[in-house]
């Protein structure tokens, strides 16, 4: 499936279809046909096996990639690749947190994206969309 964030394309690819399925109903008017230029997100399912959901998010970089972790998800970004890979457990809103990181540090030519990464959500969202 592919949804569009804020003029990205982001096609998120994973094995399950119950997921998908979930996914296609959270993201109602953002899904949107794939295009070649679309940054490709691969999803792995695994049970719930990270010790703190509530932990803060930790975001680095290592040249173009971006490492990210929480308690409840790991994701990496390849920046110049737009590419992705994230393992969490079958709840969108982990990979919701994943999409604003991705889409914010894809956006890293034009916007100061660490000053972005230290904004409440609710900022990231209206910078982003």
């Amino acid at each position: 499936m592919n949804v569009l964030i804020g003029g990205t394309g982001i096609k998120i690819q994973t094995t399950s279809a119950a997921f998908e399925n979930v996914l296609v109903d959270h993201y109602p008017g953002f899904v949107e046909p794939g295009s070649p230029d679309s940054i490709a997100l691969t999803v792995d399912l695994t049970p719930p096996m990270f010790l703190d959901p509530d932990a803060d998010i930790e975001v680095r970089n290592e040249g173009s990639r971006w490492l990210m972790d929480r308690g409840d998800f790991r994701a990496s970004y390849d920046a110049a690749n737009r590419c992705g890979f994230v393992r969490q457990s079958a709840s969108h809103y982990r990979l919701d947190s994943v999409l604003r990181i991705d889409t914010v540090c894809d956006f890293a030519a034009s916007v100061p994206v660490l000053e972005l990464l230290f904004l409440p959500d609710a900022r990231v969202w209206s910078l982003v969309q």
